[in-house]
């Protein structure tokens, strides 16, 4: 019988707990806090419910990767000892009221997440925030880890990934990165070089960076200011560049900020004679639409996660304040780019995010129209992509992709109307996918109401096709669309 792969995953708080009963056989998980939810005859559900599919699904033999046990940045690696169905027990621990779950299981080994043998595809997978997930495209990967007997995996040391707690897992607002940015500047004076050579030569190139210079300046001296007229970082470079420094993590601008920062330095006596630099420095992700918006009309120069890890990534420092900053953003983009490692249901947030990025540098989008962005509704929202606007009588019609399905939707310009114009496009897009055969471009479950409304849908599993994205055939169904648009 063919062996599975999964990911499996509890609450790291009790850590200690977990660990010692799987050394004695019994893989624990939540939400058994009732004797009602006993998945043998579950009358309570309270989340339950969830736990049904590895209850059914996991086999004698079937390897588990448990993450966060037995310390935050291990790795268990576990053997089904029964299949789950026949082998699985209820009994609520009376200390903790609830884990009352249990799963036969063995233990085969612990590995640090960071271990080199511990793929990027394996440490990917680890950002599907479910409790239990497939993970048999790691087969190959895990399987090494386990046949490989010389390899003391839970002792494993590395500089910048070791095993110690991250203070930016904890510190994640943009007041904290403001502080790391804050003190990265002020280690470019030549009078702390004496301390620490190598964080005030990592310290120097990253200002070199944010003042666009490559090798026409020598850093002598930088003094930095903290929330200067509500700037982030305001600092002055060897008393001849004046650096204003918008920082962001998830957010935005908001109220005209940046154009207001930029006046005020120019006009304030003790700054107007410094050759003034504006830079827009963003950590998370941003729509290429966004980021065009602030470089062309605020005239702010970018500096993005990826400019600042190829600076972090030569700094030979043993400083941990930077090694666990570039540690933090490091995982960032792995997230981000892991969309290129799983099929559509594993992906994160982050991936989500990568894939709407990739799909504006491979589109002939505009920048003033096209854009990924937060969506909310009555359902939690999505992350949604919308693209390829094109004008009609009544209405502008567009793609949107819903971190999902992809739907055609229109913008309906007359209010008393919309249902019928709606219904009519619908009518008129769905015959023309039908003479193209397209079968997948379908009818949407429900008609909206509304200025924005779905008249045609393609289906998630019909898109991506439950693998691994393909971006050369994924763009090319897409424009196979936008085309389907064009002609109407």
């Amino acid at each position: 019988m063919k062996k599975n792969y999964w990911g499996y995953r509890i609450c790291s708080e009790e850590s200690a707990f977990f660990y010692k009963e799987l050394k004695e056989g019994r893989l624990r998980q939540g939400w058994g806090y009732d004797a009602g939810q006993d998945l043998r005859n579950m009358t309570v559900d309270g989340g339950a419910k969830y736990n049904l599919r590895m209850y059914n699904e996991v086999k004698k033999g079937d390897i588990l990767l448990v993450p966060r046990i037995p310390s935050w940045e291990d790795v268990s690696i576990v053997e089904a000892t029964e299949d789950w169905s026949s082998g699985y027990h209820y009994d609520i621990p009376i200390e903790y009221e609830d884990y009352g779950h249990i799963f036969p299981a063995r233990m085969i080994k612990v590995v640090n997440r960071y271990h080199p043998d511990v793929t990027d595809r394996i440490r990917s997978s680890f950002h599907c925030l479910r409790r239990f997930w497939t993970m048999n495209d790691c087969a190959e990967d895990i399987e090494i880890i386990i046949n490989n007997t010389k390899q003391a995996y839970n002792n494993y040391n590395k500089k910048f990934f070791d095993e110690t707690p991250n203070l930016f897992d904890y510190a994640t607002s943009e007041l904290s990165q403001d502080a790391f940015i804050l003190w990265l500047l002020n280690w470019a004076n030549t009078e702390y070089k004496k301390y620490d050579e190598e964080l005030n030569l990592t310290a120097q190139r990253f200002v070199i960076m944010l003042l666009g210079h490559e090798h026409d300046i020598s850093v002598t001296s930088v003094k930095t200011y903290k929330q200067l007229n509500n700037i982030d970082v305001f600092a002055i470079i060897n008393n001849k560049y004046a650096l204003i420094i918008e920082d962001k993590v998830n957010t935005g601008t908001h109220d005209n900020q940046l154009k207001r920062y930029r006046e005020w330095i120019s006009k304030h006596d003790e700054f107007k004679d410094l050759e003034l630099e504006c830079i827009y420095l963003k950590t998370g992700n941003e729509s290429l639409s966004y980021l065009k918006q602030i470089e062309q009309e605020e005239q702010y120069h970018l500096i993005l996660r990826k400019d600042i890890l190829e600076i972090l990534k030569n700094n030979k420092s043993n400083n941990n304040i930077i090694t666990n900053f570039y540690k933090h953003l490091a995982e960032i983009e792995e997230d981000t780019n892991s969309y290129n490692q799983f099929a559509v249901d594993k992906w994160s947030g982050n991936a989500w995010q990568g894939f709407y990025m990739q799909l504006e540098q491979k589109l002939n989008i505009n920048i003033k129209t096209d854009a990924w962005f937060y969506v909310a509704n009555p359902n939690g929202g999505f992350l949604g992509f919308c693209w390829h606007w094109k004008s009609l009588s009544n209405c502008r019609i567009y793609l949107q992709f819903e971190q999902g399905p992809l739907c055609i939707k229109i913008e309906c310009y007359d209010e008393f109307n919309q249902s019928t114009i709606r219904n009519e496009w619908s009518e008129t897009i769905l015959r023309k996918a039908k003479e193209h055969g397209y079968d997948y471009v379908v009818k949407p479950d429900r008609f909206g109401k509304g200025s924005y409304m779905t008249i045609a849908v393609i289906h998630s599993d019909d898109l991506f096709k439950k693998e691994k994205v393909d971006m050369n055939r994924m763009i090319s169904d897409l424009h196979k669309i936008e085309n389907l648009i064009d002609e109407l």
